[in-house]
Protein backbone atom coordinates (compact mmCIF):
# COMPACT_ATOMS: atom_id res chain seq x y z
CA UNK A 1 0.00 0.00 0.00
CA UNK A 2 2.82 2.58 -1.32
CA UNK A 3 0.17 4.91 -2.49
CA UNK A 4 -1.26 5.40 0.76
CA UNK A 5 -0.12 8.30 2.77
CA UNK A 6 1.55 7.91 6.06
CA UNK A 7 -1.23 8.70 8.07
CA UNK A 8 -3.62 7.20 6.00
CA UNK A 9 -1.76 4.14 6.87
CA UNK A 10 -2.31 4.53 10.57
CA UNK A 11 -6.03 5.17 10.14
CA UNK A 12 -6.44 2.62 7.66
CA UNK A 13 -4.16 -0.63 9.69
CA UNK A 14 -6.30 0.75 13.02
CA UNK A 15 -9.46 0.44 11.51
CA UNK A 16 -8.27 -3.07 9.68
CA UNK A 17 -6.72 -4.46 13.07
CA UNK A 18 -10.06 -3.59 14.61
CA UNK A 19 -12.36 -4.88 11.83
CA UNK A 20 -9.80 -8.53 12.58
CA UNK A 21 -10.74 -8.42 16.50
CA UNK A 22 -14.58 -7.40 16.31
CA UNK A 23 -14.95 -10.31 13.28
CA UNK A 24 -13.44 -12.58 15.36
CA UNK A 25 -15.51 -12.12 18.21
CA UNK A 26 -18.86 -11.16 17.70
CA UNK A 27 -21.45 -12.54 15.47
CA UNK A 28 -25.23 -12.62 15.41
CA UNK A 29 -27.45 -15.65 15.35
CA UNK A 30 -27.70 -15.13 11.12
CA UNK A 31 -23.69 -16.13 11.00
CA UNK A 32 -23.12 -18.66 13.85
CA UNK A 33 -26.73 -20.83 13.47
CA UNK A 34 -27.77 -20.53 10.13
CA UNK A 35 -24.81 -19.85 7.13
CA UNK A 36 -22.07 -20.98 9.19
CA UNK A 37 -23.32 -24.90 9.26
CA UNK A 38 -24.35 -24.64 5.39
CA UNK A 39 -20.89 -23.44 5.04
CA UNK A 40 -19.20 -26.29 6.58
CA UNK A 41 -21.42 -28.82 5.66
CA UNK A 42 -20.47 -28.04 2.22
CA UNK A 43 -16.79 -28.11 2.67
CA UNK A 44 -16.61 -31.14 5.15
CA UNK A 45 -19.47 -33.25 2.82
CA UNK A 46 -16.86 -33.19 0.22
CA UNK A 47 -18.93 -30.40 -1.84
CA UNK A 48 -22.45 -32.63 -1.49
CA UNK A 49 -25.16 -30.10 -2.85
CA UNK A 50 -25.95 -28.40 0.48
CA UNK A 51 -29.04 -26.82 -1.18
CA UNK A 52 -30.71 -29.93 -0.88
CA UNK A 53 -29.55 -31.37 2.31
CA UNK A 54 -31.25 -28.32 4.15
CA UNK A 55 -33.89 -28.16 2.02
CA UNK A 56 -35.16 -31.37 3.04
CA UNK A 57 -34.49 -30.29 6.84
CA UNK A 58 -36.92 -27.62 6.07
CA UNK A 59 -34.38 -24.86 6.66
CA UNK A 60 -34.77 -22.97 3.92
CA UNK A 61 -33.63 -19.66 5.61
CA UNK A 62 -30.23 -21.09 6.07
CA UNK A 63 -28.72 -19.42 3.28
CA UNK A 64 -30.52 -17.82 0.71
CA UNK A 65 -27.50 -16.87 -1.33
CA UNK A 66 -26.52 -18.48 -5.04
CA UNK A 67 -23.85 -20.66 -5.32
CA UNK A 68 -20.78 -17.95 -6.13
CA UNK A 69 -21.37 -16.59 -2.92
CA UNK A 70 -21.23 -20.21 -0.63
CA UNK A 71 -17.85 -20.53 -2.84
CA UNK A 72 -16.26 -17.10 -1.53
CA UNK A 73 -17.65 -17.67 1.68
CA UNK A 74 -16.32 -21.88 1.59
CA UNK A 75 -12.84 -21.04 0.28
CA UNK A 76 -10.86 -19.84 3.42
CA UNK A 77 -12.40 -23.01 5.78
CA UNK A 78 -11.64 -25.20 3.00
CA UNK A 79 -7.65 -24.01 2.82
CA UNK A 80 -7.33 -23.29 6.68
CA UNK A 81 -10.20 -24.89 8.35
CA UNK A 82 -8.39 -28.05 9.49
CA UNK A 83 -5.86 -25.47 11.50
CA UNK A 84 -9.02 -24.86 13.92
CA UNK A 85 -11.30 -26.79 16.24
CA UNK A 86 -13.24 -29.82 14.24
CA UNK A 87 -16.86 -29.20 14.04
CA UNK A 88 -16.64 -26.02 16.39
CA UNK A 89 -18.17 -22.83 14.01
CA UNK A 90 -18.13 -20.10 16.37
CA UNK A 91 -14.15 -20.10 17.98
CA UNK A 92 -12.16 -17.15 16.81
CA UNK A 93 -10.86 -18.55 14.45
CA UNK A 94 -13.40 -19.91 12.37
CA UNK A 95 -15.15 -16.25 13.08
CA UNK A 96 -11.78 -14.98 11.04
CA UNK A 97 -12.05 -17.11 8.47
CA UNK A 98 -15.92 -16.53 8.00
CA UNK A 99 -15.15 -12.78 7.80
CA UNK A 100 -12.26 -13.10 5.63
CA UNK A 101 -13.55 -12.87 2.55
CA UNK A 102 -15.99 -9.94 3.87
CA UNK A 103 -12.39 -8.35 4.93
CA UNK A 104 -11.21 -8.40 1.55
CA UNK A 105 -14.17 -7.07 -0.51
CA UNK A 106 -14.13 -4.23 2.07
CA UNK A 107 -10.97 -3.41 1.30
CA UNK A 108 -11.47 -3.80 -2.70
CA UNK A 109 -14.49 -1.18 -2.12
CA UNK A 110 -12.44 1.41 0.01
CA UNK A 111 -10.10 1.21 -2.94
CA UNK A 112 -12.26 1.41 -5.66
CA UNK A 113 -13.98 4.86 -3.51
CA UNK A 114 -10.65 6.30 -3.40
CA UNK A 115 -9.37 6.05 -7.10
CA UNK A 116 -13.07 7.86 -7.93
CA UNK A 117 -12.51 10.65 -4.91
CA UNK A 118 -9.90 13.67 -5.06
CA UNK A 119 -7.12 13.70 -2.92
CA UNK A 120 -8.63 16.17 -0.86
CA UNK A 121 -11.17 14.02 -0.11
CA UNK A 122 -9.24 10.62 1.66
CA UNK A 123 -9.28 11.70 4.94
CA UNK A 124 -13.12 11.72 4.46
CA UNK A 125 -13.25 8.13 3.20
CA UNK A 126 -11.53 7.25 5.80
CA UNK A 127 -14.14 8.40 8.39
CA UNK A 128 -17.21 8.06 6.44
CA UNK A 129 -16.17 4.66 4.84
CA UNK A 130 -13.67 2.78 5.99
CA UNK A 131 -14.86 3.69 10.07
CA UNK A 132 -18.44 3.84 9.54
CA UNK A 133 -20.53 2.39 12.99
CA UNK A 134 -22.98 0.98 10.37
CA UNK A 135 -21.20 -1.02 7.47
CA UNK A 136 -18.26 -1.95 10.43
CA UNK A 137 -21.80 -3.46 12.30
CA UNK A 138 -23.48 -5.21 9.75
CA UNK A 139 -20.18 -6.91 8.19
CA UNK A 140 -17.98 -7.81 11.64
CA UNK A 141 -20.62 -7.44 14.31
CA UNK A 142 -23.94 -8.95 12.83
CA UNK A 143 -21.75 -11.12 10.64
CA UNK A 144 -24.71 -10.06 6.95
CA UNK A 145 -22.59 -11.08 3.34
CA UNK A 146 -23.62 -7.78 1.91
CA UNK A 147 -20.42 -6.19 1.26
CA UNK A 148 -19.00 -9.39 -0.94
CA UNK A 149 -21.99 -8.69 -3.94
CA UNK A 150 -21.45 -4.82 -2.97
CA UNK A 151 -17.67 -5.19 -3.59
CA UNK A 152 -18.61 -6.94 -7.24
CA UNK A 153 -20.85 -4.37 -7.91
CA UNK A 154 -18.54 -1.13 -7.68
CA UNK A 155 -15.70 -3.59 -9.80
CA UNK A 156 -18.66 -3.45 -12.41
CA UNK A 157 -18.85 0.34 -11.93
CA UNK A 158 -15.87 0.90 -12.35
CA UNK A 159 -15.27 -0.92 -15.65
CA UNK A 160 -18.60 0.76 -17.03
CA UNK A 161 -16.94 4.28 -15.69
CA UNK A 162 -14.04 3.08 -18.19
CA UNK A 163 -16.14 2.07 -20.89
CA UNK A 164 -14.78 -1.54 -20.46
CA UNK A 165 -18.48 -3.03 -20.82
CA UNK A 166 -17.60 -6.54 -20.92
CA UNK A 167 -15.20 -6.63 -17.91
CA UNK A 168 -18.38 -4.45 -16.28
CA UNK A 169 -21.18 -7.04 -17.35
CA UNK A 170 -18.57 -10.14 -16.04
CA UNK A 171 -18.01 -8.22 -12.71
CA UNK A 172 -22.58 -7.60 -12.41
CA UNK A 173 -23.06 -11.30 -13.48
CA UNK A 174 -20.20 -12.21 -10.98
CA UNK A 175 -22.43 -9.78 -8.24
CA UNK A 176 -25.94 -11.36 -9.08
CA UNK A 177 -24.28 -14.71 -8.45
CA UNK A 178 -24.00 -13.73 -5.09
CA UNK A 179 -27.14 -11.86 -4.06
CA UNK A 180 -30.22 -11.86 -6.50
CA UNK A 181 -31.08 -9.05 -5.66
CA UNK A 182 -28.21 -6.96 -7.31
CA UNK A 183 -30.43 -7.19 -10.20
CA UNK A 184 -32.63 -4.39 -9.19
CA UNK A 185 -29.30 -1.71 -9.77
CA UNK A 186 -29.70 -3.28 -13.37
CA UNK A 187 -32.28 -0.83 -15.21
CA UNK A 188 -30.25 1.71 -13.48
CA UNK A 189 -26.88 0.87 -15.83
CA UNK A 190 -29.04 0.57 -18.89
CA UNK A 191 -30.26 4.48 -18.45
CA UNK A 192 -26.42 4.78 -18.15
CA UNK A 193 -26.00 3.12 -20.81
CA UNK A 194 -28.83 4.64 -22.76
CA UNK A 195 -27.62 8.27 -21.85
CA UNK A 196 -24.48 7.77 -22.70
CA UNK A 197 -26.13 7.23 -26.36
CA UNK A 198 -23.96 3.37 -25.75
CA UNK A 199 -24.86 1.32 -29.82
CA UNK A 200 -27.18 -1.95 -29.05
CA UNK A 201 -24.16 -4.40 -29.87
CA UNK A 202 -22.55 -3.07 -26.78
CA UNK A 203 -25.76 -3.34 -24.87
CA UNK A 204 -25.80 -7.00 -26.24
CA UNK A 205 -21.72 -7.36 -25.24
CA UNK A 206 -22.60 -6.71 -21.58
CA UNK A 207 -26.04 -8.81 -21.34
CA UNK A 208 -24.72 -11.72 -22.51
CA UNK A 209 -21.00 -10.96 -20.38
CA UNK A 210 -23.45 -11.00 -17.45
CA UNK A 211 -25.96 -13.68 -17.92
CA UNK A 212 -22.59 -16.31 -18.58
CA UNK A 213 -20.97 -14.80 -15.29
CA UNK A 214 -24.41 -15.26 -13.32
CA UNK A 215 -24.98 -18.88 -14.75
CA UNK A 216 -21.44 -20.10 -14.45
CA UNK A 217 -20.97 -20.36 -11.00
CA UNK A 218 -24.68 -22.01 -10.75
CA UNK A 219 -24.93 -24.28 -13.15
CA UNK A 220 -24.45 -27.11 -10.52
CA UNK A 221 -27.33 -26.34 -8.64
CA UNK A 222 -29.64 -23.82 -10.48
CA UNK A 223 -32.29 -26.31 -12.26
CA UNK A 224 -32.59 -28.05 -8.86
CA UNK A 225 -35.95 -27.42 -7.37
CA UNK A 226 -34.23 -26.93 -3.33
CA UNK A 227 -31.85 -24.64 -4.75
CA UNK A 228 -34.71 -22.24 -6.51
CA UNK A 229 -36.69 -22.20 -3.51
CA UNK A 230 -33.78 -21.48 -1.05
CA UNK A 231 -32.68 -18.59 -3.14
CA UNK A 232 -35.22 -17.47 -5.51
CA UNK A 233 -38.16 -17.84 -2.99
CA UNK A 234 -36.90 -16.64 0.18
CA UNK A 235 -38.89 -14.80 2.75
CA UNK A 236 -36.29 -11.95 2.56
CA UNK A 237 -35.91 -11.53 -1.32
CA UNK A 238 -40.18 -11.58 -1.80
CA UNK A 239 -40.40 -8.42 0.51
CA UNK A 240 -39.14 -6.24 -1.87
CA UNK A 241 -41.62 -7.34 -4.25
CA UNK A 242 -44.40 -6.54 -1.35
CA UNK A 243 -43.13 -3.41 -0.98
CA UNK A 244 -45.60 -0.25 -2.24
CA UNK A 245 -46.11 3.11 -1.63
CA UNK A 246 -49.75 4.62 -1.71
CA UNK A 247 -49.98 7.99 -3.85
CA UNK A 248 -53.04 9.94 -3.56
CA UNK A 249 -56.65 8.13 -2.91
CA UNK A 250 -58.67 6.07 -5.00
CA UNK A 251 -61.92 7.65 -6.00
Amino acid sequence: MSYLTKSEKTYFYTGLLLKIILGSFLASHFLTDLFAPFINYFVESGFSDPYLFFYEKDLLESFPYPALMLYIMSLPTYLFGSLGESNVYTNQFSLFLYRLPLLIADIGIFYILRSWLREKSYNKLIWLYWFSPVLIYISYVHGQLDVIPIALLFFSLHFLFRKQLIYSGIFFGLALATKTMILLVLPFIFLFLVSKATRFQYFLYYTVALVFAFLLPNLPFIFEHSFQQIVFNNNEQNKIFELSFNIGSAS
